[in-house]
């Protein structure tokens, strides 16, 4: 996840997530590359360019300047529209319409992969809101 001022023309998007995106309710719970599940609600909720896992390669070292070979995560601008933050994000940011195949919510997100309640979710979510959430991922971006 980073920063950024340019990317990709929209022809070049990924319109769909794969079944293994982790915004993906297709997704094996707690399927998440090593991240905690609280990592994606707060990348979500910011401006952050979002790499798709399958075109972005975590291994090489300026992974996080590379803006033209790894696409974005259809994934997470789906959730970003589900959730209503697609309005807020800069234009440069991939944008798709809402769709059910995608986490509709933090709370379903965290309850998928962590495998708890909603209502266990809802109260994990009032010490640690989305927006805490993501300022976490703002102060990480910078290191």
């Amino acid at each position: 996840m980073c920063l950024i001022e340019s990317v990709p023309e929209d022809s070049k998007r990924i319109k769909k997530p794969c079944k293994d995106c982790p915004y993906s309710k297709t997704v094996k719970p707690g399927a998440l590359g090593g991240s905690n599940p609280d990592v994606y609600v707060g990348q979500g909720h910011g401006p952050f360019y979002l790499p798709c896992h399958k075109t972005c390669n975590f291994d090489d070292p300026n992974w996080k300047t590379d803006f033209e070979s790894p696409q974005q995560c259809a994934g997470a601008a789906i959730y970003r529209a589900n959730i209503g933050r697609d309005k807020i994000m800069p234009a440069m940011l991939h944008k798709l319409p809402k769709d059910d195949s995608v986490f509709g919510s933090p709370e379903e997100l965290l309850a998928h992969h962590k495998g708890i309640s909603i209502e266990a979710v809802t109260e994990y979510l009032k010490k640690y809101t989305p927006d805490m959430l993501m300022t976490q991922e703002f102060y990480r971006a910078m290191k």
